[in-house]
């Protein structure tokens, strides 16, 4: 781990200057701080969401809805954790090339990274503010991201994805 601003911070695990608001089919999981199970239970291998887990599942419908140029293949909410195959589909140089100002930006918009960054402060402040709990930490800090090389990966991801309850005794999040 290295120090930033004298904090421990840790690596990122990001391919090197690869630019994750092009096109690309990407499978992303985040986990809930500490692997607490907020989000519902698994019974009888399907995904029961309790009213954290409904939080979760209308801002990521919103994210689809706002979204022009992704294509949300397929996607789970677990009780600690959320898996996404997400497609970025190519947009045209002239939308690409909007601003200057995109360059000073932390993250790039419409990137994983910014979609990740939204997704968890939004559903952060909704969930405190359900439980009345002020500033309480919901997400691990990173997540974990792969590219998709070809077909047949895709297929094992989305059907990783697609059985994530009916295995989610065998877990590693579990």
């Amino acid at each position: 781990m290295t120090l930033f601003q004298n904090k421990y911070r840790a690596e990122s695990h990001r391919l090197t200057n690869w630019d994750y608001s092009q096109y690309g089919i990407y499978f992303i999981t985040f986990c809930v701080e500490n692997n607490e199970k907020l989000f519902g239970e698994v019974i009888d291998n399907e995904m029961i969401l309790n009213n954290l887990g409904e939080i979760i599942k209308k801002e990521i419908i919103k994210s689809e809805e706002i979204r022009d140029n992704w294509i949300f293949h397929s996607w789970v909410i677990m009780p600690n954790h959320l898996h996404f195959l997400i497609e970025i589909e190519a947009i045209s140089d002239t939308v690409e090339e909007s601003s200057v100002k995109e360059k000073t930006l932390k993250r790039k918009p419409n990137s994983i990274s910014s979609f990740i960054a939204i997704l968890k402060s939004v559903t952060t402040k909704q969930i405190n503010t359900l439980q009345n709990t002020e500033n309480k930490k919901i997400w691990q800090n990173n997540y974990h991201d792969h590219i998709i090389k070809d077909f047949a990966n895709f297929n094992i991801i989305n059907d990783y994805i697609i059985n994530n309850p009916s295995n989610w005794q065998n877990d590693k999040f579990y």
